[in-house]
């Protein structure tokens, strides 16, 4: 199939297409109106803003701003040492307070062992006072057995005669027995003081006047 070619003429100019040429002349032409216009009050602004911002009021106020930015900074910086310090101070609050607690419970303890001291003191001042009257009683029942009438006895014919385990066991005031029959022993005070019947003494030695006194007198009492 052959190729089909279009050929279109060119329109002859009419007073449509001349009328647009000329609105679009006269819109570069305020374009550059406007232009030349802005450019100049843009150049103006701009040596305004610069004389401005070279003034000693401008000056100042950016000294003032980078002053209060420094100012800014510092209290930031002792803002957050203080926050450290407050938290420092805190953790030793709280060991404070921990160590008084501690020292409250020793505290405590120590009250406690003093009390339970005190009450030991106090049972034996007790058990003190106690054994002083047990040893004043004694010294008063001692001192009432010396203070009463002496039993007489002749002590060189004084013997005692060791009967038989069951029988009474008393003084003669004659002559001793033989040995072979009868055992002379001085008996201690301390045989003495059990009950007569079935006496059990003791060579322990020669027993004292003052002792012999006193069992004799027991005896007496006894018989």
């Amino acid at each position: 199939m052959a190729p089909t070619f279009y050929h279109h003429w060119p329109e002859p100019v009419t007073e449509k297409s001349a009328s647009m040429e000329q609105s679009q002349w006269w819109g570069w032409k305020w374009l550059s109106i406007g232009l030349t216009l802005l450019a100049p009050a843009l150049f103006v602004a701009l040596i305004v803003f610069a004389v401005r911002a070279n003034s000693k009021a401008c000056k100042e106020g950016l000294l003032a701003e980078q002053e209060c930015r420094n100012v800014t900074r510092l209290l930031e910086l002792q803002l957050a040492q203080t926050r450290q310090h407050l938290l420092g101070a805190k953790d030793e609050a709280a060991t404070c307070n921990q160590t008084v607690v501690n020292l409250s419970a020793s505290l405590e303890m120590e009250k406690a062992q003093g009390l339970e001291q005190l009450r030991g003191r106090e049972e034996l001042q007790r058990e003190v006072e106690k054994l002083k009257k047990q040893l004043q009683d004694a010294s008063e029942e001692v001192e009432r057995l010396r203070t009463r009438k002496p039993f007489r006895l002749n002590t060189k014919q004084l013997t005692w005669t060791l009967l038989p385990r069951g029988l009474r066991a008393s003084p003669h005031f004659r002559r001793p027995a033989p040995a072979s029959d009868l055992c002379n022993l001085s008996v201690p005070i301390s045989s003495l003081l059990p009950p007569v019947d079935g006496l059990l003494f003791s060579p322990a030695g020669p027993t004292s006047i003052s002792d012999t006194i006193t069992a004799l007198a027991f005896l007496n009492n006894k018989g």
